[in-house]
């Protein structure tokens, strides 16, 4: 009696796999012209709407939405390249993931280190923006989004003027512990801008007026104005 249960429950388990087989390969033929239908990013909803959607767990809705937006281009099996995507449309979501999470630095890092591979040169323009406003939030602990800012404004986005000025805002920091090298970004972009008289100010107002300056560090740059910026 047992046996014939379980010979009966096989057949019907056998017979739904065939019935499903079947379903899946006429699904297939139905669809088979219908064109692949690309995400495209949508708007980011208000602060308040989003909190709302969050139903009380704001932290769990920057996560999640942080994790969608990681995977932005590579959803549903569907590849989007990033010179498609809206990059103004990016950075108004990286804004709001601000307000619900200021202090995490997984969303200045996806537009530093991963959108910032577009095509599209320009469309780095809104990530530098974002990372400033990120950094300038609280330049004691963000002042890093800044130098990357300059850098990207440099390498990525080819605008020379908004890296020097970033790298101006980035030295003018109230940050006590500002690492030197940060302090002179703007000697090297002027040097590359053929601005030597205005890169060897620069070093020797710092050597002149920092009176916490390491001996090394002085030395240093003693040693490279006389080989790069003597002329």
């Amino acid at each position: 009696m047992v046996f014939r249960m379980r010979s009966s429950g096989n057949v019907v388990l056998g017979f739904l796999l065939v019935a499903l087989t079947v379903a899946q390969g006429g699904l297939g033929y139905l669809l088979r012209k219908v064109p692949p239908h690309y995400h495209t990013l949508s708007a980011p909803p208000g602060h308040q709407a989003f909190v709302a959607q969050t139903l009380g767990d704001p932290q769990f809705g920057f996560r999640m939405a942080g994790l969608r937006l990681q995977h932005e281009g590579n959803l549903d099996g569907r590849i989007l390249p990033y010179k498609s995507m809206d990059y103004k449309r990016l950075a108004d979501w990286f804004s709001l993931l601000d307000r619900m999470d200021a202090t995490s630095s997984v969303t200045p890092t996806m537009a530093a280190f991963l959108f910032v591979s577009s095509q599209t040169p320009e469309d780095t323009r809104y990530l530098v923006d974002y990372l400033e406003r990120h950094a300038m939030r609280d330049p004691q602990h963000k002042w890093r989004w800044l130098a990357q800012a300059v850098h990207i404004a440099w390498y990525r986005l080819g605008d020379r003027d908004r890296s020097l000025g970033l790298a101006k805002e980035l030295a003018d920091l109230p940050v006590s512990d500002l690492p030197y090298w940060a302090r002179q970004m703007q000697v090297f972009i002027l040097m590359d801008l053929g601005e030597k008289p205005s890169a060897r100010a620069i070093l020797e107002k710092i050597a002149e007026t920092d009176h916490n300056l390491p001996e090394n560090e002085r030395l240093w740059m003693q040693r490279f104005i006389q080989r790069h910026l003597s002329d």
